[in-house]
């Protein structure tokens, strides 16, 4: 997917002097938007066990242009998705909300991490 190209460009060209850059897993997304930092409601529908803005509460903490949808690594399980090589595990930010998208999402952003 369009995420994982990305972040082996930002590899290829050492972006911000590294080269171990990755996607990251769907429990580090959910220790950004959840206000706790935990990651205990990774397996929940929401970050925060209900809807809440993470997006805001991130730029609120400083971080600047949050975007709606964020890929994770997380692979979707064949007994929730019939056929999940086409699907990923997203995050929506302005709702906390985790989801699934397909691979081919053009409105979803990669937060790389290292």
């Amino acid at each position: 997917g369009g995420a994982f190209n990305y972040v082996k460009f930002l590899n290829s060209i050492n972006y911000l002097g590294p080269n171990d850059w990755r996607v990251p897993e769907i429990e580090e997304l959910v220790s950004l938007c959840n206000k706790g930092g935990s990651t205990a409601t990774a397996s929940s529908t929401y970050c925060n066990g209900t809807a809440v803005n993470a997006g805001k509460w991130l730029e609120y903490q400083g971080f600047i242009n949050v975007k709606q949808y964020y890929w994770s690594s997380g692979e979707v399980p064949a007994e929730i998705f019939g056929n999940p090589k086409d699907k990923v595990v997203i995050v929506i930010m302005n709702d906390g909300q985790i989801a699934i998208s397909s691979k081919k999402c053009d409105y979803c952003y990669v937060w790389p991490v290292r």
